[in-house]
């Protein structure tokens, strides 16, 4: 359960940095900044106009009537206003393709937002209850819990039931029901005679001597438990060396057997008895 809830939360740290990046690369793209150049401002300077005088009238001392040479009037000297005009240009519409500012700003509220979702995760992951695994070897222990009793029980069923099935069929099935459960079959042809793990059924006779002491068939296959444990032995024919026609040993034909001899019987001498005269 820890290697799980480990893995979710790198999961949803992985997908809070994605999403992260993928707002704010979006935000930059969509709010791009205007990319218009510095427009210097516009300036009119005007030459300040000459003072003009009043013409006429006459200062003191100044002959009435002509009696002087009249005065010439100023000359009046032109102004030219130096204007600089601004000439009319175009609304900017140029944008930047991307806008920084926009894009980390939206990465680092789409960051927060992933921050607050993996703390309410590991909030809700602390405040649930914690379930403790317990491995199968000591959940199983010593077969002493009522679980395995009621297992061992229906094995023991199953494999009673299979001995003594006549159905092909029906033995297959409760067979691979016995796998399902851990239960192996044991059928071993071929292999040496043990009888620490085997039951002696038949005998067949071997005309090879290499055969002696081997399996030949089983006559009812055993099981062997998920733990190791025998439930039951296999009944098997071991290969025996072939006996002698009518003879009472199980000896090898070439093995001779020693002649015996008819008994012989003593006769011990019996004393006289002498008649009287």
């Amino acid at each position: 359960m820890f290697s799980s809830s480990n893995s979710l939360r790198l999961v949803a740290v992985a997908v809070a940095l994605i999403v992260a990046v993928l707002t704010g690369a979006a935000t930059g793209l969509i709010s791009g900044a205007p990319d218009c150049p510095a427009v210097p401002a516009s300036t009119a300077s005007t030459a300040p106009a000459a003072p003009t005088t009043a013409a006429g009238g006459a200062g003191i001392g100044d002959s009435v009537g002509g009696g002087g040479a009249p005065e010439a009037p100023p000359k009046q000297q032109p102004t030219a206003a130096a204007g600089v005009v601004q000439a009319a240009q175009p609304a900017c519409t140029a944008r930047e393709p991307f806008g920084v500012t926009a894009a980390l700003t939206g990465f680092v509220g789409a960051l927060l937002v992933g921050a607050a979702l993996l703390l309410l995760l590991l909030l809700s992951s602390r405040g649930g209850p914690r379930q403790v695994q317990v491995p199968v070897a000591a959940a199983r222990g010593n077969g002493t819990g009522p679980a395995d009793a009621d297992r061992r029980a229906l094995v023991q069923a199953c494999i009673y039931v299979r001995d003594r099935v006549t159905s092909k069929a029906l033995g297959d099935r409760l067979g691979a029901a016995l796998a399902e459960a851990g239960v192996k079959t044991l059928e071993p042809t071929g292999v040496r005679f043990d009888p620490a793990h085997h039951e002696a059924g038949g005998a067949a006779p071997a005309a090879d001597p290499k055969l002696i002491g081997s399996i030949a068939a089983v006559e009812v296959p055993g099981y062997l438990d998920r733990d190791g444990r025998v439930l039951r032995a296999p009944i098997v024919t071991v290969y025996q060396a072939a006996r002698n026609p009518g003879g009472p040993t199980g000896a090898h034909p070439t093995v001779q057997q020693p002649a015996q001899q008819p008994a012989q019987h003593t006769t011990s001498p019996q004393p006289r008895r002498e008649q009287p005269r």
